[in-house]
């Protein structure tokens, strides 16, 4: 048997020699092997030869040779991929053959290869050169010919070599038309005698090396017209022109898209220019490009001023979170920061993408919605009181200090004198500074300007700016002066107060030098508006005040009256019962003691008017009092129905009481008094055998008594009013004095209850009053205590 020392021989040898067993699997190789692999023999033993690195990507080749020469026929392999130990991928000649006979004791095949690498490299240059030399002749033709431009080729003469198919396809030519002859005489140049001319001198000066461009008209097939960008390239060869290219691009529709975007910029121009809000459009960097009227009348910048400028130096970044219908603060030539709406327009993607900016001040629209809030929140604070000195401070305190850093209210009197209402100051300490200012010196109602000119006239009054000259002529005195001094006086504004049509006071607004504010025009409509609306409120006020003044009054004098007519009454009463008995004993006819009993109910009407008077007197001065004891709701209702029932003869009449109600707190008389108002007005409004209905149920802490009426209800004004004293839903009925829901109210308040109404128009009304539950007795308690 052949050992690894009979090829030790072929480790010298520099082609890759491997020897192969039956299965093609890896017996030996040589050193050459080993080095262009970087694989020990160890490591690739018993592996096939097409799964070693010495088969690269490929194994079919040797795979397929492997099987011929096994088969007995020499085999050779003309081209294999293989990898190199670094994984360079290299190229192998190889060939193989029989070491031992098929079927032998130790058959072997042994492969020999050769690095071809270097050669197939030049092999594939070269081919890639013929190649590549091919494809750029092919290329340049189809570029040639399928170019939309003219392109041609040119002696220095002027004679036309070459022209492609775009040129002649546009002429409506061949090329046998115009190949080898002037090119002014092709069809191209005689749109008129100038074009071949300029052609003529064009060729004449490229003929000279130099470069040729410009702009001509050309003729076409079929009479066409185009304007092309003409231009004459000389081409030189050891210094001289030899061939000169003329090359021209239809430009016709490019120039037309010009002048329609010339036409169209001068649109965009001048609606860009006219546009009111301030539009500016900004490149890539935020420069600015294009700044328009609007711009300049919001900025107060011209437009040299600052077009090139950064965007930052109009809307500072950290005021501009841009978007659409976004608010950001821009900033005006002279410092001042306002508020703005903006929207941003994108044009173009990359590096040459634009943006237009559009601003609208909304500085205005700002004040009007602060206004409007001021104004709001205002009549908010004037309606929270009707009292009359409330009022008027809270006038005062309404301009300080979002109007005013001081403020002084002034009213007329009866008397035609001016007298101080309110005073406020954004310093409290200067408040008593300026009351003391204005009552040492009063308002002169004859003065020619100041507060006694407005209400003398009406007339509102704006001073802006005072002088020292104009404080001093306000002085009445120099004391007078230095106070003035002191305050610090710089502008003022003053509105008249207008009520029902005469002037009752005004309102005088005052910016101090400290506050660095002034008043201006924008302020004058915000005042009048002001001033109107607490003209109105302090003018309620003082009605509301008269009218309380004028009802203390009438219930005085209704005390009075209820107390003295009471005595004559019950004089009256006494006499008409006993002349009623003399009459019956006498036994005179029914006729005159009729007569005596209508005296007597009329008497305990009148009574019980002059009693109404004197509770409702009682409730208003809070004399009102109730003396509650234990008392059974189904008692007190059962008692309340007993009262009415001969009143009830035509009506059905009923009683809804819960079982087992707790007892309530209430004095009887009060609470029956109540029952008799509410059933007397039910039965006057129920029609005839309509239901009247009273009962009684638990509601939480108290029990809840009602009396129904299937009457023609009432409407939500009415129930608005419905408790109001001497109000009656029909002013024509005269059947009573309007006091007894009054009267209900307050007895049912004063038990620690509520009373109100339920109704709807034609579906009768039911009134609702609770009182409150009685605690248990001690005794009662106690038994509850002890159930289980």
């Amino acid at each position: 048997m052949r050992t690894e020392e009979e090829f030790a021989l072929l480790d010298e040898v520099r082609a890759f020699v491997v020897v192969l067993d039956e299965l093609g699997a890896v017996h030996w190789w040589n050193a050459a092997c080993g080095v262009f692999t970087g694989c020990r023999l160890e490591e690739v033993r018993g592996m096939p030869l097409w799964r070693t690195p010495l088969a690269a990507d490929d194994s079919a080749p040797l795979r397929e040779a492997f099987t011929t020469a096994r088969a007995g026929a020499p085999t050779r392999v003309e081209e294999a991929t293989a990898r190199m130990h670094h994984g360079e991928r290299c190229w192998i000649a190889w060939s193989c053959g029989a070491l031992a006979p098929l079927g032998g004791r130790d058959p072997r095949m042994v492969w020999t290869g050769s690095d071809i690498t270097e050669r197939k490299r030049r092999e594939d240059g070269l081919l890639l050169d013929t190649h590549a030399l091919r494809r750029s002749d092919e290329r340049f033709r189809a570029i040639f010919n399928h170019t939309f431009q003219f392109i041609g080729l040119l002696s220095p003469d002027g004679t036309l070599l070459e022209a492609n198919a775009s040129a002649l396809d546009f002429g409506g030519l061949e090329r046998s038309d115009v190949v080898g002859r002037p090119f002014w005489e092709a069809r191209w140049w005689t749109l008129t005698p100038r074009t071949q001319e300029r052609l003529r001198q064009a060729i004449a000066e490229a003929s000279q090396g130099r470069f040729v461009r410009y702009e001509a008209e050309v003729l076409g097939d079929g009479g066409q017209v185009a304007t092309i960008d003409f231009s004459l390239n000389p081409v030189f060869e050891n210094g001289q022109v030899t061939y000169i290219v003329p090359e021209g691009r239809d430009i016709t529709d490019r120039l037309r898209m010009e002048e329609a975007l010339r036409r169209s910029e001068a649109r965009f121009a001048g609606i860009f220019s006219l546009a009111a809000d301030a539009t500016l459009v900004v490149d890539e960097h935020q420069h600015i490009l294009l700044f328009n009227d609007g711009a300049e009348a919001t900025f107060g910048y011209s437009r040299s001023e600052v077009v090139g400028a950064p965007l930052d130096m109009l809307l500072p970044e950290h005021h501009r979170p841009m978007g659409a219908g976004r608010e950001v603060f821009g900033r005006r030539k002279n410092g001042e920061e306002f508020p703005a709406e903006a929207s941003i327009a994108e044009l173009g993607d990359g590096p040459e993408r634009l943006s237009i900016v559009s601003l609208r001040d909304v500085t205005e629209r700002h004040r009007i919605e602060r206004e409007q809030r001021f104004l709001a929140a205002a009549g908010a604070l004037l309606a929270e009181s009707i009292d009359y000195e409330a009022t008027l401070r809270q006038v005062a305190r309404l301009t300080v200090p979002d109007l005013a850093d001081a403020c002084v209210v002034y009213l007329r009197t009866p008397e035609d004198q001016v007298g101080i209402a309110a005073v406020e100051h954004v310093d409290p300490h200067m408040t008593a500074f300026v009351r003391e200012i204005r009552q040492r010196y009063p308002v002169r109602l004859d003065a020619p300007s100041g507060v006694g000119h407005v209400i003398r006239t009406g007339q509102s009054e704006l001073v802006r700016e005072l002088s020292p000259e104009q404080v001093r002529a306000l002085a009445h005195d120099e004391e007078h002066h230095r106070m003035l001094l002191r305050l610090g006086m710089r502008s003022y504004l003053c509105v008249p107060l207008c009520a029902r049509g005469e002037v009752v006071g005004a309102i005088l607004m005052i910016m101090v030098e400290q506050s660095k504010r002034r008043q201006g025009p924008e302020s004058l409509a915000l005042a009048q508006e002001l001033a109107r609306r607490a003209a109105l409120a302090i003018d309620n006020a003082r009605l509301y005040r008269t009218a309380r003044e004028a009802t203390r009054a009438r219930n005085e004098m209704l005390g009075v009256v209820a107390h003295d007519l009471r005595n004559p009454l019950h004089a009256i009463l006494l006499q008409a019962h006993s002349l009623g008995l003399k009459l019956k004993a006498a036994t005179l006819p029914d006729s005159m003691q009729n007569v005596v009993s209508n005296i007597e109910t009329s008497v305990r009407r009148m009574d019980r008017l002059v009693e109404d008077l004197l509770t409702v007197t009682r409730m208003e001065a809070g004399r009102l009092s109730v003396q509650p004891t234990r008392e059974s709701p189904e008692t007190l209702v059962n008692e309340a129905l007993g009262g009415v029932r001969p009143l009830a003869e035509r009506h059905a009449l009923r009683g809804a009481v819960g079982m087992d109600l707790p007892q309530v707190l209430a004095d009887r008389d009060r609470v029956l008094q109540v029952f008799s108002n509410l059933l007397g007005n039910a039965l006057k409004f129920t029609p005839l055998e309509g239901l009247v209905e009273v009962g009684a149920a638990l509601e939480g802490t108290h029990v809840c008594f009602w009396v129904r009426d299937s009457g023609p209800g009432l409407s939500s004004a009415q129930q608005g009013r419905v408790f109001d004293r001497f109000w009656q839903a029909d002013a024509r009925d005269q059947r009573g004095a309007g006091l007894g829901l009054t009267i209900c109210k307050g007895l049912v308040e004063a038990h620690g209850g509520r009373i109100w109404v339920e109704s709807t128009p034609g579906g009768g009304s039911t009134f609702r009053f609770t009182l409150p539950v009685a605690a248990a007795p001690p005794e009662r308690r106690e038994a509850m205590a002890g159930q289980p």
